[in-house]
């Protein structure tokens, strides 16, 4: 897009008075406005949900050890849980939460390694929303930190002037009321957005003025066809 000398001129006149004003020549227009540097600035904050499972089939398989990229190395401890459990109910069982899943382990001394935690959870547990109990870091120390649901971690951009619990509580918590976040990793930017400063609403055209648009075409249409085949 070129500058035209008139375009410059009412750009450096905006720049020299620093002032919110609208300069305008003709059919050309500027608009200056003067914002706060915090005005451009935001929090990039990470929100969390808690991981919710149950545990209802547990059986092994390497088809599903192939199917889910499972390691050569990690199968045993799989197959070694699953042949436990089927040991104990062999008539299946009801759904159970995860720390009583891990706890059956742990009463058994069947060692599950804690780098090996979310291996056993994505293999056996099936995501279950309405499932009260939250996974825990350490599955079966109820005062470990509640483990977050990976799929559920999302972002929220939040002005700098506006105070982040505020927002969160106004426009997270009605929609995820089990939500937190950790300030620690909350991210500070900028952004200039132009078409949210500088935006103006047009109304678009009555609806008689455009359907009246569309059936004078539909005429003209209709007198080009008929030229073109000779009626």
């Amino acid at each position: 897009m070129e500058i035209t000398d008139r375009c410059r001129d009412l750009i450096v006149k905006a720049y020299k008075d620093f002032a919110n004003w609208e300069y305008t020549d003709g059919d050309t227009r500027v608009e200056s406005r003067i914002k706060d540097t915090d005005d451009f600035k935001y929090r990039k904050v990470f929100t969390y949900r808690p991981l919710r499972l149950t545990y209802s089939k547990v059986e092994y398989s390497e088809e599903k050890c192939e199917a889910m990229g499972v390691k050569s190395a990690d199968r045993p401890l799989l197959k070694k849980l699953a042949d436990y459990w089927q040991s104990i109910f062999p008539n299946g069982n009801p759904a159970f939460p995860d720390f009583s899943f891990f706890y059956e382990f742990e009463k058994a001394k069947i060692k599950i390694p804690q780098g090996k935690v979310a291996l056993v959870r994505n293999y056996f547990g099936v995501k279950d929303a309405d499932q009260k109990m939250e996974c825990r870091v350490k599955p079966t120390k109820m005062d470990s930190s509640i483990a977050p649901d990976p799929d559920l971690k999302d972002s929220e951009i939040i002005p700098w002037k506006t105070d982040p619990d505020e927002f969160l509580e106004a426009n997270v918590r009605p929609y995820a009321p089990d939500f937190w976040y950790n300030d620690d990793e909350t991210k500070i930017g900028y952004e200039i957005p132009f078409t949210r400063e500088f935006y103006r609403y047009t109304a678009p055209r009555p609806a008689a003025e455009i359907f009246e648009h569309f059936r004078t075409l539909g005429e003209r249409e209709q007198e080009l066809m008929s030229k073109i085949l000779g009626k």
